[in-house]
């Protein structure tokens, strides 16, 4: 899975995993949000459903474990994000467990 990349005509791939896949959508989302460049705690978190895997990502109001956190500077303000991913809970998956059950 990538993000594809036009500049003049060219395609690049950047392959992103995980928790960073979950820290793109939390900028992207909040971009488009225009809640960027303010207050940390007035974002939004996000719950991304993939094929293979779920991410969740939002700046917590507490302190989180070092294995889940991601930090990210976008608009002069620091972000610390909390960012997991739970991997065999994407849509393929659910699907396919969905139909053994059956």
């Amino acid at each position: 899975m990538g993000l594809y990349y036009c500049k003049e005509f060219s395609f690049i791939q950047l392959d992103y995993k995980g928790p960073d896949e979950g820290l793109y959508t939390w900028v992207a989302a909040n971009y488009a949000l225009g809640t960027l460049g303010g207050d940390p705690q007035r974002t939004t978190g996000i719950i991304k459903l993939g094929e293979d895997s779920t991410e969740v990502t939002f700046v917590p109001r507490e302190p989180i474990p070092l294995e889940f956190s991601r930090t990210v500077k976008v608009s002069g303000v620091t972000y610390n994000l909390y960012s997991h991913s739970l991997l065999q809970f994407g849509q393929v998956c659910l699907y396919n467990f969905a139909a053994f059950l059956q």
